[in-house]
């Protein structure tokens, strides 16, 4: 197949010739300048984000600590050991005759520490009785004692006594019935198990509960929508806080955990446009992440590309210019040899032919 003959000269050619490679090379620039700033944009983000999980780390591991701390002072103060010790002693309690009791120890360790929401306190197959500052109530329902005593944070509770089990994920509704619709708030129960100190088995188990919203002020409070979201989850994914409620319950796109990923990386979901940071907490198992749409630095990457656009596209006259005047003296003779020839004869070489008069 023949070239147009538009395309046939030298010149042109070196000119198409030229274009298809700054082509070339002008995609591979702006692909490689995507790439290496898609991967500084991502440690980076990996870098910044260290150090607020860190500190969120910090802040939850202060909460649990004095939570524990707290949890101990309850069960030890003499009022609430004598409930125990009668627990214990297998009598027929009647939390009735002990809401007045519970109600002033609960009263006071919530207007002290107004990061509580509501402290219960269980007895072998016998309900819950407790509350917040503003309301006790007693828990018998025979379904809702069978379905406790057989949960998994109850048997650890009681398992690895005297350790302190975080649950997230609890509706406030599960201890009150009462709470239902927007009322029925989100909480963070702390679980321990509790006896009389004449005792040595434990008698009951002590319920600390902290609002999920508690919790998410600490790393969601200049948090932004189109930032992305940020949630804790628990060791089976499940997660337990986040900025966005609605996510709350829902499963974890990304499960550390079930990976054996490291205690601290990121990686790519939804497609590459999302990058997942995670980061391991002290306590309860859980990982905090973070989801960075990187559709956010699209303007960055656009401004970088553009630069190396612009750099090809003012370099392609002068590099032109010079292939022009090359194929120019290629293809022109020189007049030097022009001016030979014209005054010799073939054959007559070194003889001057003298024009006839």
């Amino acid at each position: 197949m023949k070239l147009p003959h538009a395309f046939r000269s030298l010149r042109s050619q070196l000119v198409l010739s030229y274009m298809l490679i700054s082509v070339l090379v002008l995609s591979a620039g702006t692909y490689y300048v995507y790439s290496f700033m898609l991967n500084q944009i991502r440690a980076q983000n990996e870098r910044l984000l260290l150090q607020q999980f860190q500190q969120v780390d910090h802040n939850v591991h202060g909460v649990v600590s004095e939570v524990d701390r707290l949890s101990n002072l309850f069960w030890v103060d003499e009022q609430i050991q004598y409930l125990l010790q009668n627990i214990s002693d297998k009598r027929n309690v009647d939390f009735v005759n002990y809401q007045n009791l519970l109600q002033n120890r609960i009263e006071t360790f919530i207007f002290n520490y107004n990061y509580i929401h509501s402290i219960y306190l269980t007895a072998e197959q016998q309900g819950v009785v407790g509350g917040n500052a503003g309301q006790t109530l007693v828990q018998t329902e025979e379904e809702w004692v069978r379905l406790f005593f057989k949960s998994d944070a109850y048997l650890r509770s009681q398992r690895e006594f005297p350790k302190l089990i975080v649950q997230g994920n609890v509706k406030e509704s599960y201890y009150n019935p009462y709470k239902t619709g927007p009322n029925d708030a989100t909480l963070v129960s702390m679980l321990r198990g509790v006896r009389s100190i004449y005792e040595p088995r434990t008698s009951g188990t002590l319920i600390f509960n902290i609002d999920e919203r508690y919790l998410a002020s600490m790393y969601a409070s200049d948090l932004r929508p189109e930032d992305g979201d940020m949630f804790i989850a628990d060791k089976d994914g499940v997660i337990v806080s986040s900025n966005n409620k609605e996510k709350i319950g829902s499963a974890s796109p990304f499960v550390p955990q079930k990976e054996g990923a490291p205690a601290y990386g990121s990686r790519d979901e939804k497609g590459g446009s999302v990058q997942t940071v995670y980061y391991k907490l002290q306590d309860a198992d859980w990982y905090i992440l973070k989801e960075v749409p990187l559709g956010l630095y699209a303007d960055q990457i656009y401004k970088m590309q553009r630069a190396v656009a612009l750099f090809f596209y003012r370099q392609p006259p002068h590099h032109v210019r010079a292939l022009l005047r090359l194929a120019s003296q290629d293809h022109e003779p020189a007049a030097g040899a022009v001016g030979q020839n014209e005054g010799h004869e073939p054959g007559g070489a070194g003889r001057h032919l003298r024009p006839r008069a």
